[in-house]
C-alpha cells in the first residue's frame, strides 16, 4: 500500500509528507489504495471457478488447497486494502466505517450461506462456483471502476455535505 501511494503521489507531481502526514482532500487515495485490484480481481475469480470444477470432478485434494490458499490471499489483501481505504476516507470516524463494513459483509455471508445448499443442488458445484465467480467478479471490476474514477469525487461531496452541516 505504501508502494501504491508513494507511486500515485509521482504520478500526480505530489510531495509526500512523512513527518506530520499528508492532506487527502485533494489526493487521489482512492486511485493509489485500488492500484492492482483488477489484476487480483481476475486471479481471485478464477481460482473461484477453477476451485468449483476441481472439486465437482473430484481432482486430487492439493489442487483444490492450492487454490484455497490462493484465495485467502487475495482476500485478505482486499480485506486489508480497503478497510484502509475506509479509514482513509472516514478519518473522523474510522471505528463507525469499519464497524458498518463489518456488518455489510456479515449480512452478505449470512445471505450467501442461506442459498448457498439449494444452489448447489440445482447446478452442482462446477456450475455453482463458475455462476459465483462471474458474479463476484464482474460486479467487483464494477465497484473497482467506480472507486477509481468517481471516488475522490463522491469524497469531495461529502465532505462539502458535512461542512454545510456543521455550519
Amino acid at each position: 500500500m505504501d508502494y501504491n501511494y508513494k507511486l500515485t503521489a509521482k504520478q500526480i507531481g505530489w510531495a509526500v509528507d512523512t513527518v506530520s502526514g499528508d492532506d487527502l482532500r485533494n489526493f487521489p487515495i482512492e486511485r493509489a489504495r485500488s492500484r492492482g485490484s483488477l489484476c487480483l480481481l481476475t486471479m481471485s475469480t478464477a481460482a473461484l471457478i477453477t476451485y468449483g470444477w476441481t472439486v465437482s470432478k473430484r481432482i486430487h485434494v492439493a489442487v483444490p488447497l492450492t487454490l484455497q490458499f490462493v484465495l485467502g490471499f487475495v482476500e485478505t489483501w482486499f480485506y486489508t486494502v480497503y478497510s484502509t481505504l475506509l479509514v482513509d476516507t472516514f478519518p473522523d470516524s474510522p471505528s463507525t466505517a469499519a464497524a458498518a463494513a463489518s456488518v455489510v459483509r456479515c449480512a452478505m455471508a449470512a445471505a450467501g450461506v442461506a442459498v448457498l445448499q439449494p444452489l448447489v443442488d440445482a447446478a452442482g458445484r462446477g456450475w455453482y462456483f463458475t455462476a459465483l465467480g462471474l458474479w463476484s467478479g464482474g460486479f467487483g471490476a464494477i465497484v473497482i471502476l467506480l472507486i477509481r474514477t468517481k471516488g475522490m469525487e463522491w469524497r469531495s461531496k461529502r465532505s462539502l455535505i458535512v461542512e454545510l452541516n456543521h455550519c
